[in-house]
């Protein structure tokens, strides 16, 4: 095995780069200001938000795994695994779409929905216990429209699309 001598360029290093430092030391005012002053501004920004919201949902996800029958008190079924884990599909492309649910809720038909609420205008996507996908919208006091989705991600693109135009008419 050869030998390597080291270049008489490179020197020693230098030993205060190995010392041991405190946390003091490491982190000093100036940097924890700019980085305080940095995640302030993050926590500010509207993509954040709406991601921690999005984390927020999903996390609504888990509890409803154990509703009882008859969570309402009119027969109601919670929500099976098919129609949680459709629901966890359609909040990934919301997610991408960044169309921000107001509010996710168990179904009272057994299943998830997604509940999208500007001023008089509703809609809403709901994943069945039976695998169906539904979504349905409204103004006021005008009949809903209601059609069924199906499961290509093309349909479900076309239906976020449709209710993001319709809350913001």
């Amino acid at each position: 095995m050869p030998y390597l001598l080291p270049s008489e360029t490179c020197g020693n290093p230098n030993p205060a780069m190995y010392r041991p430092f405190s946390r003091d030391e490491a982190i000093s005012t100036d940097y924890a200001k700019l980085m305080e002053e940095r995640l302030s501004n993050l926590n500010k920004s509207e993509y954040f938000q709406k991601h921690k919201r999005f984390m927020e949902l999903r996390e609504q996800l888990i509890p409803i795994t154990y509703l009882k029958p008859n969570w309402d008190s009119y027969g109601a079924e919670p929500p099976n695994e098919k129609a949680r884990t459709k629901a966890a599909q359609i909040l990934s492309n919301l997610e991408v779409a960044a169309l921000l649910p107001t509010r996710l809720v168990p179904s009272a038909e057994g299943g998830v929905g997604f509940c999208f609420v500007e001023a008089d205008r509703y809609a809403d996507i709901e994943c069945l216990n039976t695998g169906e996908i539904l979504a349905a919208m409204y103004c006021g006091q005008q009949d809903p429209d209601v059609w069924e989705i199906d499961h290509s991600s093309e349909s479900i693109q076309a239906a976020i699309e449709q209710i993001r135009e319709h809350i913001a008419a």
